[in-house]
């Protein structure tokens, strides 16, 4: 359970000023008293953030252990978050690339297995496969390899997926084109992590997404090096 006045002591009066602001906003949209009861619980969300009491990548997990709450509250808190935070097609999509450039996955079989803490990203993930013709179900994204390899090309803007398959190339990895070669270099990946135990796929993919995208497109170039 959070202890409030401990939380409280260290921490500076910027930091207690943006809380507080951050909370008392919600009351005031669109006049006081008329917001609804989520948006007092997102306003608290993000204070809790602010002041340090949760992680900025908070998942369910970790809602349902701090606030003591079901799953599935912590699960619709963290949607109505999203719904708030990610607005635009472009966040969306600059969310997905992330997510996929710095996986934390795995392979099973033939398959990839890709986690996605963020209820509102897995939805979001699930529906950008489906549109390019794949299946996958339940928390786990379970996608054939290819799946991932056009995924990621699909998130590739097209003016900048020349010189990505360029780069990618020039890391010893062989296709005919962006798909095929992500396609490769997820295979290359896979054997890579195989060979060493307890390995996530993702690390191999990351390094080398990573170096094809170190000029790359702006919003890839935001993203943590790996």
């Amino acid at each position: 359970m959070l202890d409030i006045p401990a939380l409280l002591a260290n921490k500076s009066e910027a930091q207690l000023k943006a809380a507080l602001e951050h909370l008392l906003a919600a009351h005031t949209v669109p006049v006081f008293g008329a917001a609804k009861q989520v948006e007092h619980e997102v306003a608290a969300l993000r204070a809790l953030k602010m002041l340090g009491a949760l992680p900025d990548n908070a998942d369910e997990y970790t809602l349902v252990t701090t606030l003591r709450i079901t799953k599935a509250k912590a699960r619709n808190l963290l949607y109505q978050d999203a719904l708030r935070t990610l607005t635009s097609p472009r966040q969306i999509e600059d969310s997905l690339r992330a997510l996929v450039m710095q996986p934390t996955a795995t392979k099973y079989g033939d398959l990839i297995l890709l986690e996605v803490p963020q209820p509102f990203l897995m939805d979001a993930l699930r529906y950008r496969i489906r549109q390019l013709g794949f299946l996958s179900d339940g928390n786990i994204a379970r996608l054939p390899q290819r799946a991932l390899a056009a995924l990621i090309e699909d998130l590739v803007p097209p003016n900048e997926r020349k010189s990505v398959a360029d780069r990618l190339r020039r890391q010893g990895i062989e296709g005919d084109d962006l798909q095929s070669l992500v396609h490769g270099l997820i295979k290359t990946a896979g054997r890579a992590a195989a060979g060493a135990a307890g390995e996530h796929l993702g690390a191999t993919i990351a390094e080398s997404l990573g170096t094809a995208f170190a000029r790359g497109i702006e919003a890839v170039g935001r993203l943590r090096s790996p």
